[in-house]
């Protein structure tokens, strides 16, 4: 499975308005699918834990969760490079 069809579970599981067979589009707000503050943290946790990463604090803001893209940015410096090319399970 490649890091982007990972993040985007991930991501998918803590979106309480976006419908089952609807496309999660990669620039739409996450907020606007319901992804609130007690989500984020769900979702760091996630992340941390399928990566293998710490999150640094200062990639704690609103704008690395604000949309699919962005966290996908973030995860890409945080991550090895052999997780990236498909190594995630």
């Amino acid at each position: 499975m490649t890091l982007e069809m990972t993040l985007a579970e991930l991501v998918r599981r803590r979106l309480r308005y976006l419908p089952r067979e609807a496309v999660l589009d990669p620039n739409v707000l996450l907020k606007d699918y319901g992804l609130d503050s007690a989500a984020a943290i769900d979702l760091l946790l996630d992340l941390e834990d399928t990566f293998g990463v710490m999150m640094p604090d200062e990639y704690l803001t609103s704008e690395t969760f604000a949309t699919l893209n962005s966290l996908r940015n973030a995860v890409l410096r945080l991550v090895p490079a052999e997780v990236v090319r498909g190594a995630v399970q």
